[in-house]
This record gives C-alpha cells, structure tokens and sequence, in this order.
C-alpha cells in the first residue's frame, strides 16, 4: 500500500506552516548579533542583454521561493520584521504589452501580510525606514536603481547561515522534491522509448519536456540528451536534429521543478541487447552499492573515494586497464573513466549550496585538492538531499593526458577502443538521508510510474 502522505496532493498545505516556522527561526538566528532587524528577499527582475531588446528569461531568486511558491513573479519583495508577520510586496503591473499577474490566492496566502503594488516607484513607499537596520537577499545586481544602495546586501554571514540551513530539507521540501522527481521520470521513459524508435536527440529533447510538462525555462537546467559518442561529453549542450543512422547508446541527465525545487536524474540506456547493457547494469548495481554506504556523520568526501574505489574494481574486471584496485586510484587511472563528483546538494538549485559549510555559524570547509570537481565536502546528516551518480567514459583528452603522466602503460587499448563509440555511461540518483537507511525519490518514482 502506498504511503497516503506521499501521494495526497493536500500534504503541502498541512506541512507549509512548519516549512515556515523552520524558515523563521533561521532567520532569527542569522541575524543574531548582527545590527540587522529587517531581512528582505527580492523575487529578482528581468534582466537586459546589452546589444539585443529581448531579456534572458526570468528565474526566481531561490532563496525568495523557498518561503513561498511564486516563480513567474519578478519585482516582489519578503519582509521579514523580527517577531512580526512577513510582509509580502506583490508588483502587479498594469499594462497592454504583457499578462498582468493575477491577484496570490494559494494556499500560502494566509501566512503573510500582503501588500499589492503596481508601480517600481511604489516598492520604496513600504521598505523599512531604517535602512541600516536592513539586509538585502538578492540575485539582481541592479538593485539600486530602486534606491537599495544604502542597505547592506548578501552579507556573507548571514548567507551562510541560512545556506547551511537550506541544506536540510523540511518535510514541505521533500515533498516538492518528490513531486519533481516523478515528473522527471515521465520524461526519462517516454525519452527512452524515443531513442529505441530511432529518433534523433532534438526530437528526444521535446518529446522530454512534453511528458515531463515543462517548458524550455521550466526546466531546472540545460537536459543533457546524448547519443553514442556524445554521451562522453559530461555536459553535453547540443540537440543534433538529423537521426543517427547507427545508434548505440543514450545518455540522458535530465530534471523537472516543482514550486522551484529540482530534481536531477541520469539514466543510460543501450540500443541493443549487448555487452554494453552488461557494462549499463554493472554502473547500476555499484550505483546501489555506493547508496548502501551511506551512513549520518560520515564525510561525504569518503563516499566519493569508496565511488573510485568501486570504479578501480570495476574498470579492472571489464578489462580497461590493468593494476590493483589501490594502484589504479593512487595512479589517477580512475580518474581518467570517472572525472567528476559523485555528487552535489540538490534543492532550489540543482546544484544547491551549502556544500562547503560545517556549522550553521557558516564557516567553510575547504574543497579538496585531489577531487578538486566535488561539489560536496561535508557530513551526511538527516533530511540531507543529495545526488549519487558514478560514471564510466571514454574521454580522448583525458586518456591522452596519461601518455604524459606515464600511466598509459595501465591502459587497455584495445577495449577502450571497443567501448569509445558508446561515449559513456551515467546512472544518478536522488537521495534522502533518513534517520536510518534513506529515501530514494528517483526509484521510488520509477517504480510508481508505469512504463509506457
């Protein structure tokens, strides 16, 4: 039977004013010992390019959509007062060219003070007299043609704080998270029967984002559609519109939103039934493996270096190269097959912060010198979110760089030549970190969603 919370679509609503009690506390403690009083939290604004009339599409400030779920709304404004109700500037401006923002009617609505504004000018006449007890959260760099240029702006303690903060999830998090997780997974299985019918990776990418129901902009980040060769591209941002004639693999790293958290999910799928899917299932099951590690209080950093562990074993029994497991990762050899983290926070952004923080005081942890690519250097703790994604390419640069480094000689040419046109393999999961145990929401979702 499944858990009536996971599905009910009404959960939400019952857990946001947690979500925000959560919020406000970390707040308070933010700015304790600070001269602040007043935290405001931008929406963003769209953004000019300098030689064209047309802006870059809008996104929301993640830190202002944390507390509450506007993601098409620039020019509002949080006002957070200490031990006051938050007070929300709502800019609905009035005009013939675009659609007017409609007047807030959610269910978050109730929580704050709201304060309806049609004009930039207006915005001023309901900000905190007392600039200096003021702090400003945002990602517009242009924020003082609207008269902000005497309150302080991204304090980098205060950011900290609340970065180390938005490092574990409420329960209203999680389950925003879950809900993009299954729309993602719509699109992964609809992609993936586009790919067996031989259609080419621009027609995959749109068939993605219709049975995912995400636009362009919608999506958290660029979908990372790859055939063949291209899959040995980590972060491959082309859609090539003719079909291949002779496809073999496909890699797809591809995510959704929802209310402006993310997920990430990478599936990697053979054409044929062959010693690639073999190569496929074996990154799988060290895929699970690797989430059977996981353990609270542990660096992440000794998760990843188990990853290359389990990388060195694997590359040796599919004859890639030659060499004990401990040779293989003090050499570099594993660096050559497997270049980048295994993982990074996920959450409003999809590589979410927090990842070099050690304490709600905000001080940092220093990233690591041998893994120098790793977007998380701190301990697994409950409620965490984070991705879990070994992979396995065949990158020329990287291969050509050992003939200078003199590890070449552990290289097997002969089968890197035989796995090079498949370009690589990428499985990524996202994962939740229970009190015991964890959460996968990725197969969780797969395994909700039935295969078309």
């Amino acid at each position: 039977m499944k858990d009536i919370k996971y599905t009910n679509t009404k959960y939400l609503e019952e857990i946001y004013s947690s979500h925000l009690d959560v919020l406000t506390n970390e707040l308070v403690e933010a700015i304790k010992n600070t001269p602040f009083r007043y935290v405001i939290i931008s929406s963003g604004a769209i953004k000019d390019r300098r030689m064209d009339d047309n802006p870059f599409p809008f996104k929301t400030n993640p830190y202002f959509c944390r507390w509450l779920p506007l993601l098409e709304h620039p020019n509002c404004y949080l006002i957070y007062e200490l031990n006051k109700k938050p007070v929300l500037i709502y800019f609905q401006e009035i005009d013939f060219w675009h659609k007017s923002a409609e007047l807030p009617s959610s269910f978050w609505i109730n929580y704050f003070e709201i304060i309806i504004v049609n004009s930039m000018d207006e915005i001023n006449n309901h900000l905190p007299s007392n600039k200096k007890e003021c702090i400003l959260i945002t990602d517009d760099y242009l924020e003082d043609r609207y008269n902000f240029e005497i309150i302080s702006i991204n304090t980098k303690n205060v950011i900290n704080a609340i970065n180390y903060g938005r490092s574990i999830k409420t329960e209203y998090e999680i389950e925003c998270l879950r809900k993009a997780s299954r729309s993602a997974v719509r699109g992964h299985q609809v992609a993936n029967k586009k790919f067996k019918e031989g259609a080419s990776e621009f027609d995959i990418h749109m068939s993605y984002c219709k049975a995912s129901k995400h636009s362009e902009n919608e999506l958290p980040y660029k979908t990372i559609i790859a055939i063949n060769k291209n899959a040995s591209i980590l972060h491959y941002q082309h859609y090539q519109k003719q079909k291949i004639k002779n496809p073999r693999s496909f890699l797809i790293d591809a995510g959704a939103s929802y209310n402006g958290y993310a997920s990430d999910i990478s599936r990697t799928y053979a054409y044929n039934c062959n010693e690639f899917q073999s190569l496929i299932d074996g990154i799988d099951q060290m895929q699970q493996e690797i989430i059977d590690l996981i353990e609270i209080d542990m660096d992440y950093i000794e998760l990843h270096i188990m990853a290359h562990e389990k990388i060195a074993d694997f590359i040796q029994q599919i004859g890639l190269a030659n060499g004990s497991i401990e040779s293989l990762v003090k050499n570099k050899i594993t660096d050559i097959f497997f270049p980048h983290g295994l993982g990074h926070f996920l959450g409003l952004q999809v590589h979410d912060v927090g990842g070099f923080l050690e304490n709600p005081q905000g001080k940092e942890i220093n990233r690591s010198d041998r893994y120098p690519f790793l977007r998380l250097n701190r301990k697994i703790q409950e409620n965490q979110v984070f991705t879990i994604e070994p992979g396995l390419y065949v990158i020329d640069l990287l291969i050509n760089k050992a003939k200078v480094n003199g590890t070449y000689k552990m290289l097997n040419l002969k089968q890197i030549e035989w796995l090079k046109p498949y370009g690589g393999i990428r499985i990524e999961d996202n994962i939740r970190v229970l009190d015991k145990g964890i959460e996968n929401l990725t197969r969780n979702a797969f395994n909700e969603s039935p295969v078309n």
